[in-house]
């Protein structure tokens, strides 16, 4: 009886291996159209503001809500890859 349920729980956990190995680069080929340089500059420029929040609460300085800039490490990058493709692709008369 534990010989056979060791190689279901086997035979589960290869499952789950390639199912995440197969989606890894399904997930992976949308990311590629926000690794433009100004975007991570943007989205490194949040996450620094975090980290100095997060620097401010822990010496007790102030408590600033570091939780608010969350979405702006996804709408920052979307903003100006929205510029960026739109000056990219208009006409220019």
């Amino acid at each position: 009886h534990l010989r056979q349920v060791s190689v279901q729980g086997f035979s589960f956990l290869q499952l789950l291996y390639f199912c995440f190995k197969g989606a890894s680069p399904l997930m992976q080929a949308p990311s590629k159209l926000c690794c433009l340089l100004p975007c991570i500059d943007e989205m490194t420029a949040s996450g620094g503001l975090m980290i100095l929040g997060i620097g401010f609460v822990i010496l007790d300085i102030t408590r600033p809500r570091v939780a608010n800039f969350l979405p702006a490490l996804v709408i920052s990058p979307a903003l100006i890859g929205g510029v960026n493709w739109f000056t990219a692709y208009r006409t220019i008369d």
